[in-house]
C-alpha cells in the first residue's frame, strides 16, 4: 500500500507525497485529523486522490509512528486507525498502553 507514497527530494524538499501529485502526506493526515471523512477529503479538497491513496497516506504515518502533531500530552488517540475500521473498537492510549484492551 506505501507504493502509492513517494518520497523526492526535488518535490517539497523531500516530504513524502502521495505518488504521482504533488500532494503531501501531512496534509492528508491534518485534514484526517480535523475528523473530515476521506470522501469529503477528496470530494472538497483534493479531487485527484481516490480512496486507497488516503488510505495509504493512514497506513503510511502508521508505519512510520504516529506523529508528534497527533499527540495530546500523554495521550494519543487512536483516530487514524479507526478512519480505516470504523467498526474497531475505540482504544485510546495512555501512558503507552491500550486503554480498552483486555488484560
Amino acid at each position: 500500500m506505501t507504493e502509492r507514497i513517494t518520497v523526492n527530494p526535488n518535490i517539497h524538499f523531500g516530504k513524502p507525497c502521495v505518488a504521482g501529485t504533488r500532494i503531501p502526506v501531512q496534509n492528508v493526515l491534518e485534514l484526517v485529523r480535523e475528523g473530515i471523512p476521506f470522501e469529503k477529503i477528496i470530494e472538497d479538497y483534493y479531487h485527484g486522490l481516490q480512496m486507497e491513496d488516503v488510505r495509504s497516506c493512514v497506513h503510511y504515518a502508521i508505519g512510520r509512528g504516529i506523529p508528534k502533531e497527533f499527540s495530546y500530552g500523554d495521550r494519543v488517540q487512536s483516530q487514524l486507525p479507526r478512519r480505516l475500521y470504523p467498526d474497531a473498537p475505540k482504544r485510546t492510549l495512555t501512558n503507552g498502553r491500550c486503554v480498552g484492551d483486555k488484560e
